[in-house]
């Protein structure tokens, strides 16, 4: 296990702020030269991100490839496990956690509080970190 990796759990009540908090913070680490990859679960859910990222800021847009394949783009979006761009940081939208924490300096995790299974698996998600030794964060 990488013991620096830091799990930050983006705490989120609302459709509207799971949004903004996803596409705040993939902005910020692009805009500081990073490599983000973004795990969804779903090729629906890699569409509408997709879309999201092409809109998002609303003046300009986010550059990102859709890839199962290893790449050197900053951004990709992916339902694989696997650092397909040697990225330092993970945004996980899957309902499960990581198996490749270890491999991100920083990985995010949303505390989804929309609904009341989305909440039980977060908190069991930051559990399951938490007992692996990584140091866990709400934000």
């Amino acid at each position: 296990m990488k013991s620096n990796t830091k799990i930050i759990f983006l705490v989120v009540s609302s459709n509207s702020q799971k949004v903004g908090c996803i596409c705040h913070h993939i902005q910020v680490h692009f805009n500081q030269g990073q490599s983000v990859l973004i795990v969804a679960p779903s090729a629906q859910a890699i569409e509408y991100l997709d879309d999201l990222l092409w809109k998002n800021p609303p003046d300009s847009f986010l550059p990102h490839v859709i890839s199962r394949v290893p790449t050197e783009e900053k951004v990709v979006i992916t339902s694989l496990h696997e650092n397909l761009n040697h990225a330092t940081i993970l945004m996980n939208l899957c309902p499960q956690m990581t198996p490749i924490a270890h491999q991100f300096d920083i990985v995010y995790e949303l505390y989804d509080e929309t609904q009341p299974e989305k909440l039980e698996q977060s908190k069991h998600r930051q559990k399951l970190y938490a007992d692996m030794g990584y140091k866990t964060l709400l934000q």
